[in-house]
């Protein structure tokens, strides 16, 4: 059943996290390899309310209509980090892509080929040694074609003196700002718009999960002591979290959200937004449960009914349509 869960919720576009998972439980024979490709019906279903333009074009005086395809990507990508070139150097960083992202609602792409299958990208650095506490800090926010733009992305970032540049998973839809994003690099790590909040390190008793408290002093829970990783809702499905749970019986919060009413209000149907806002969620908590597996342990990934298959109609519908392409490209 465990896998079953594991199959049906940790697909997604262009995430590395996913890819990951693909990899690990391919080679163990668990699951069959899925598509990286959001169903139609997600989007069809579920409409993220457009927040104000973060456009950094627009926001340097720049006509997007002065945006062509002669333009080269690195002339738009040079244009687009020339301000922030002193923040990157000697910096690891993370390019980010988000959830259902709709090219077609994009300002920065309307006056493009609408042909063309952009990508938001979300870029931040991350300090310059990913195995102590860090801080983050959003860099850049840019629409590119998603076909070459991280690649043209990761290419400016390393020759302008990045360290590292890792590819990541952010919880954005469209336009709409970003609270958490998760990327693996050795290990696997999950941040805010200011820091990390959680991290795998290695201790001298193995490996643990690391979390910072609201004081800034990091909290270390060896892997040995997680027994299940458990994304919980309340009744409204307002609040969201990710928790620990130990073998001990106690319960530690590592990741928590809330979400406007009115993003789920604006759904057709709430089943609809409630799988959609909780895509990121899922995912990082499957993201936990590999990072202890991997290291030998066996944790439960355990979710609310309405985000399962047997629960909720439209989650079912996309596990299907994930399974469907998966066959189509086997």
């Amino acid at each position: 059943m465990e896998s079953v869960l594991l199959r049906s919720q940790l697909c997604h576009r262009n995430s590395v996290l996913t890819t990951a998972m693909h990899r690990l439980f391919v080679a163990t024979g668990r699951v069959s390899q899925l598509t990286q490709r959001s169903p139609p019906a997600a989007t069809q279903i579920f409409h993220y309310p457009t927040a104000p333009s973060r456009n950094l074009w627009q926001k340097r005086g720049i006509s997007t209509s002065t945006i062509s395809r002669k333009d080269t990507l690195q002339t738009r990508i040079k244009t687009e980090f020339e301000d922030v070139l002193h923040l990157v150097s000697q910096q690891h960083c993370v390019i980010c892509t988000g959830q259902y992202y709709n090219g077609l609602n994009s300002e920065s792409s309307r006056d493009a080929d609408e042909t063309e299958d952009v990508e938001r990208y979300v870029v931040c650095t991350l300090g310059n040694d990913l195995r102590e506490p860090y801080g983050t800090s959003e860099v850049a926010d840019i629409v590119l074609p998603s076909s070459e733009g991280s690649e043209a992305i990761e290419h400016h970032l390393l020759v302008s003196g990045a360290l590292a540049v890792h590819r990541g998973e952010m919880d954005f839809f469209d336009q709409g700002p970003w609270n958490y994003g998760s990327f693996t690099e050795s290990t696997f790590h999950v941040f805010t718009p200011s820091a990390a909040v959680v991290r795998v390190g290695i201790q001298a008793s193995g490996p643990s999960m690391i979390l910072r408290e609201d004081e800034g002093k990091p909290m270390t829970v060896p892997f040995g002591d997680i027994s299940t990783v458990a994304v919980e809702l309340s009744d409204d499905w307002a609040h969201r979290s990710i928790n620990f749970e130990l073998s001990n019986g106690s319960k530690i919060c590592a990741v928590q959200d809330i979400v406007d009413p009115e993003i789920v209000a604006a759904a057709k149907t709430p089943e609809a937004a409630i799988m959609t806002t909780t895509e990121w969620l899922v995912k990082t908590a499957g993201g936990f449960v590999l990072q202890l597996r991997r290291a030998g342990h066996t944790a439960k990934l355990v979710l609310p009914k309405i985000l399962t298959a047997a629960g909720n109609s439209y989650v079912a519908q996309r596990n299907a349509w994930w399974a469907a392409r998966a066959a189509n490209r086997s």
